[in-house]
């Protein structure tokens, strides 16, 4: 059986009552999986690496459970894909009640660690909204509660970069202060169709910078293990529906803490089948390249991306409405 995330199932015990993660579309079980789930929600398709590389899904649930601060408990540097049946203990409650928390059916992330100097251990689960550690003896038994709480929004995590552009080693965290001398990766995509006109994306009004105002294709900050590349990929996939096998790199511009890096989309796309991201974007136009001067030269235009955009605009849209 193939597993999307690219685990070896041959040895898995739970074989005889899985329908195979590919073969179900990511329900081996019957319920989702939330390695399956983000690869879909990525576009990753089969991404074949949950266990083979760094995984984003992986590294934010990781910082997540070290986050908490547990004393005794080890470090968690791994998680592995858990089935809800394995791992679904037994609590009671202050009052007498039994209970527990997850469904059987469904595919986790967790592990387990020793809780130092005991015999007890640490077993640790999360799926996409619920973040749970607790301890228990020999066999599972005993069990007790030590954190179960509401994820937070998903840490995202950045590579570091220098002035130079070269990675650092170092982990920047979204949110946090980035230390004087250190840049996270941006890649920026500007989508030009085949019939010569222009992809515009209006950005939400909820937005905290520029909301409600007109962009050139797709754009965000690339993820830790990502190149520019595959982060302008994701972005254009994420933000726009489009999926494209090849970018022209057309600028480099260095920031106050961030490195933006441009790309050009040619595409063939039907115009009809651009998707909006909730709570990134509200509206799409495909614009004659008149039509896009007049707004990229107007306030509706985030101010910001004119100036990146400035020097290739002039380049390659400019001389076409002159000719």
């Amino acid at each position: 059986m193939k597993a999307i995330c690219g685990l070896n199932c041959d040895s898995c015990t739970f074989s005889e009552n899985c329908g195979g993660c590919a073969e179900t579309k990511g329900r081996p079980f019957g319920g989702s999986c939330i390695i399956a789930d983000c690869c879909a929600r990525h576009g990753c398709g089969s991404c074949g690496k949950a266990f083979a590389a760094p995984c984003r899904l992986k590294e934010e649930l990781i910082a997540e459970f070290n986050g908490l601060k547990i004393n005794d408990m080890e470090e968690v540097t791994e998680l592995n894909a858990l089935s809800g049946s394995y791992i679904n203990l037994n609590y009671t409650l202050p009052g007498g009640q039994i209970i527990q928390f997850w469904d059987d059916r469904k595919v986790y992330l967790g592990n387990q660690l020793r809780k130092k100097d005991t015999d007890r251990c640490y077993g640790l689960a999360a799926d996409e909204k619920y973040l749970l550690v607790c301890e228990y003896g020999e066999g599972g038994n005993d069990a007790e509660i030590v954190v179960f709480k509401k994820r937070k929004s998903p840490l995202e995590l950045w590579d570091a970069y220098d002035s130079a552009g070269s990675l650092t080693g170092k982990t920047l965290i979204r949110g946090d202060a980035i230390p004087k001398g250190l840049y996270h990766g941006v890649a920026e995509v500007f989508v030009l169709h085949d019939d010569g006109s222009v992809l515009l994306m209006q950005r939400d009004w909820n937005k905290p910078n520029y909301p409600g105002f007109w962009e050139s294709g797709a754009s965000g900050s690339v993820v830790k293990g990502e190149s520019f590349l595959q982060g302008a990929l994701r972005e254009l996939w994420e933000e726009t529906g489009i999926r494209a096998e090849s970018l022209e790199s057309v600028y480099t511009v260095f920031g106050r803490n961030a490195i933006y890096k441009g790309y050009l989309c040619r595409t063939k796309a039907p115009k009809d089948t651009v998707t909006l991201q909730p709570g990134e974007t509200i509206a799409f136009r495909w614009v004659d390249k008149e039509t896009f001067l007049e707004i990229f030269r107007s306030a509706k235009f985030v101010d910001s991306l004119r100036e990146r955009l400035q020097i290739f605009v002039e380049r390659e849209i400019v001389p076409g409405i002159d000719a």
